[in-house]
């Protein structure tokens, strides 16, 4: 008769060992009057518990699996760049102080573009899409009128749109946001306008969110697009706190969350408990955002939050941490957030801390995080700001993966390295991941 098999965590079967006439059960079977389906019952149990994922060394969860990581790749990149996407494992956009470089997945140049230093760019989070802004002054006189122009490029180096605005002398400069669809979000933080531009550079729509109230300089904004590019998250701050004197009570400051569809029409909006707007995120099916918030309680005393809601707008969670980088699982189920030196990962249907780390100050502040599409693995890469020449950049960075548990399970240190932008993320395969630094950039398999 076969053994009986015993079931693993992951699907597979470890078979029970055979019986033999020295074994526990032959034993338990002549010291106890005990019939022989009941003996089978217990051995069975006790085997189970010896030869299960949970009971064999030292119970997995409890104890890290180190993984054996290798590199798997190693290619050149034109250095000192400023910016880089990539389609794949393959670059596909390079962005430097005067040129941005456009690349086919053999490494050929599609398009070269001189770029002036002054000009900003933008690109989308998986680097389908980089528009350039450019200012230009039309009068050497103060305050004469200037023109903002946006200029959308395709990953292949395809201009697709332009647009072009005159700006008062004193205006505030609008910020982009770019979803991989193609879609633009334009905010003018002054007035508190969101303009919601299509994949072809025309208006879908344009919102004033806060209608009769007053112009606000240094307007805190955060805009964040769902990965489909049907949502858009913006934290904004209505206005600061005012302060209070011996005849007139301190106003609270007061921001809000609020989501809009891709042509801008708003579904919900939710005040911050916390005054001043700060950070956002969202899923990429838009199924969960999280905002941050902080208030000034005194000199040096600065109460920071997160807030994680759904779709619906409900609030899921209220944190008392705050937040510079997040990075969803693919399904949204998984969010882990990171600030300075601390870690989190959120289960975003229940709001719980599923595990939090602090990492080692010594080899720096977190500067990127990511997550697998699966949610099991935590990429997080640290570095020390340093100069090189008179340029500033990040040094000696160090790259750490965590498992589903928060257990540290690899390390890799890059002393020789440096980075002006952080690029630290994993593949499609969810275990393999990418790191790219001044000159090069690596790709690192592992198998536990």
């Amino acid at each position: 008769m076969a053994a009986p098999k015993v079931p693993l965590k992951r699907g597979g079967h470890i078979p029970l060992p055979k019986k033999s006439k020295n074994s526990t059960i032959h034993i338990i079977s002549r010291e106890l009057p005990v019939k022989k389906p009941l003996i089978w019952m217990i051995c069975l149990i006790l085997i189970a518990g010896l030869f299960s994922p949970a009971g064999a060394l030292g119970k997995r969860g409890k104890e890290p699996v180190q993984l054996t990581y290798h590199l798997a790749a190693e290619e050149l990149l034109p250095g000192p760049w400023t910016a880089t996407s990539f389609a794949g494992d393959r670059p596909a956009i390079l962005v430097t102080d005067e040129f941005m470089q456009f690349l086919d997945p053999s490494g050929q140049i599609l398009a070269h573009l001189e770029r002036s230093p002054q000009s900003r760019f933008f690109l989308s989070k998986e680097g389908n899409f980089i528009g350039i802004q450019e200012l230009s002054v039309a009068g050497e006189k103060r305050g004469s009128p200037r023109m903002l122009s946006l200029t959308l490029y395709s990953r292949d180096g395809r201009k697709l749109w332009s647009l072009k605005q005159p700006l008062g002398g004193d205006e505030p400069v609008p910020s982009f946001y770019l979803s991989d669809p193609g879609r633009v979000v334009m905010v003018q933080p002054l007035q508190g306008i969101i303009s919601f531009l299509d994949e072809q550079g025309s208006l879908a729509g344009e919102v004033r969110l806060f209608p009769g109230a007053m112009d606000e300089t240094e307007r805190g904004v955060a805009c964040a697009f769902s990965a489909d590019g049907n949502y858009v998250a913006v934290n904004i701050l209505l206005h600061h706190a005012r302060p209070g004197d011996e005849m007139s009570p301190r106003g609270k400051g007061r921001s809000y969350l609020v989501l809009f569809d891709s042509r801008g029409k708003e579904i919900w909006r939710r005040e911050l408990e916390q005054e001043i707007s700060d950070r956002v995120a969202i899923s990429p099916n838009g199924q969960a955002v999280v905002a941050g918030a902080y208030s000034v309680k005194g000199l040096d005393a600065v109460q920071r939050a997160t807030y994680l809601y759904d779709a619906g707008g409900e609030l899921i969670g209220a944190f008392d941490f705050p937040f510079r980088q997040a990075a969803f699982s693919w399904d949204g189920r998984f969010l882990l957030l990171g600030q300075k030196n601390s870690i989190h990962l959120l289960d975003t249907q229940t709001g719980q801390v599923l595990w939090e780390k602090m990492l080692p100050g010594e080899a720096g502040q977190i500067r990127a995080l990511d997550l697998s599409p699966d949610g099991s693995l935590a990429l997080a890469q640290l570095a020390r700001g340093a100069y090189l020449g008179p340029r500033f950049v990040y040094a000696s960075p160090r790259v750490l993966l965590f498992d589903e548990r928060g257990h540290q399970v690899w390390q890799g240190d890059f002393p020789e390295d440096s980075f002006i932008q952080p690029v630290a993320r994993f593949l499609e395969d969810g275990s393999s991941f990418l790191l790219a630094f001044h000159n090069r950039y690596l790709i690192y398999e592992g198998n536990e």
